[in-house]
C-alpha cells in the first residue's frame, strides 16, 4: 500500500474522531457546537483540512478531558504545576505576537485560551 494511502487513512481517522468527540461535547462549551455547524457547512477538503489541524485536535480532546473529569478552568486543577501554566501562556504569547494573522478561527480561540490560563 502507498504511502499517501496509508497517510490518507490516518488523516481520515483522525477527523472521525474530532468529530465523534464534538458530537460528544454538544453545546459544552458553546463553541463546540458552532464548530460542528461550520464543519458541516464547509467544503469536504476544508473539513479534512480543519479536523487535520493538531491545534483544534487538541482543543476539542482537551475539552472532553474537561467533561469527563467535570473540572473547570485548568488552572484551577494544577496544584504544583506553575511552571507548566507559565509554558502554556508563553506558548499563547508567541502565537499571539508571531503567526496571528496566519491562524483560522480555531487556532485563534485556542491562542486565546492559552493567554487566559
Amino acid at each position: 500500500m502507498a504511502t499517501a494511502t496509508i497517510s490518507a487513512k490516518i488523516r481520515d481517522q483522525l477527523a472521525a474522531a474530532s468529530r465523534r468527540r464534538l458530537h460528544k461535547l454538544g453545546g459544552t462549551p458553546p463553541e463546540a457546537e458552532r464548530l460542528l455547524t461550520l464543519l458541516d457547512g464547509a467544503p469536504p477538503a476544508r473539513q479534512r483540512q480543519l479536523l487535520g489541524d493538531t491545534v483544534l485536535r487538541r482543543a476539542i480532546q482537551h475539552a472532553m478531558r474537561q467533561l469527563q473529569l467535570d473540572d473547570g478552568p485548568i488552572g484551577q486543577h494544577m496544584r504544583g504545576s506553575r511552571r507548566a501554566i507559565d509554558r502554556a501562556r508563553y506558548l499563547g504569547e508567541q502565537l499571539h505576537t508571531t503567526i496571528w494573522p496566519e491562524l483560522g478561527p480555531a487556532g485563534r480561540h485556542m491562542t486565546r485560551w492559552l493567554l487566559d490560563l
